[in-house]
């Protein structure tokens, strides 16, 4: 198989391409992911939508820099409801996010996107439906006064709650965050979710030499 370009800097997805035994490069695309969430918003994009287009942006960048090579660019995001729930930045934004999901479903949205030459000649986007652990009362009346008040969430949430797994980025890492979350009955849909991905990832990169 020939080796690709990952346009991420993300530990997480580096992982899952060398347990699947895709050879890669890291080249990150530094796409401020942001501001096209917004437009895209703006726009009447639905979550999936903006997964798409996130992964494409991100493989067409690094892309038009690397003529030859094979890019892989990808993104995740959650979908409450038909309502984007983005990559928390920090310890905070996650507790805001479990409180929101707590006990809901909801779907779990990743894509992929290889580019060749500065274009998009495969993508693929995959939905994992899933629902939240139910947290008790007296967690979800913490976070919300611990919100309300600014406090320091270290000081009074035990580190098990607080401590939602951060990557390179400095972001919390959405495929490590959803594993500590979820009921077991929902790993096995998780697990076919990434499974289908990358079953797919790898048949498209042996097929291009």
């Amino acid at each position: 198989m020939k080796s690709i370009i990952l346009a991420s800097k993300s530990k997480v997805r580096k992982k899952i391409l060398d347990e699947n035994k895709i050879e890669c490069t890291v080249e990150p695309s530094n796409l401020d992911e942001d501001e096209v969430k917004k437009s895209l918003i703006n726009q009447g994009a639905t979550p999936e939508l903006i997964s798409k287009n996130l992964a494409e942006l991100k493989a067409n960048k690094v892309s038009q820099k690397k003529l030859g090579e094979i890019v892989l660019g990808a993104d995740s995001v959650i979908d409450l409801e038909g309502k984007l729930i983005s990559k928390p930045s920090n310890r905070l934004e996650a507790m805001k996010i479990l409180a929101l999901l707590n006990g809901r479903s909801h779907f779990l949205i990743s894509s992929v996107c290889i580019s060749l030459d500065g274009k998009m000649i495969w993508n693929y986007t995959e939905r994992a439906e899933m629902t939240m652990k139910k947290f008790t009362q007296k967690i979800s009346m913490l976070a919300v006064v611990l919100m309300a008040a600014g406090c320091s969430v270290k000081q009074i949430v035990p580190d098990a709650i607080v401590y939602a797994p951060m990557d390179c980025a400095n972001k919390v890492s959405i495929e490590r965050f959803i594993q500590d979350q979820y009921k077991e009955e929902d790993d096995p849909r998780v697990k076919r979710h990434y499974k289908k991905v990358m079953w797919d990832l790898r048949t498209e990169c042996g097929a291009i030499q």
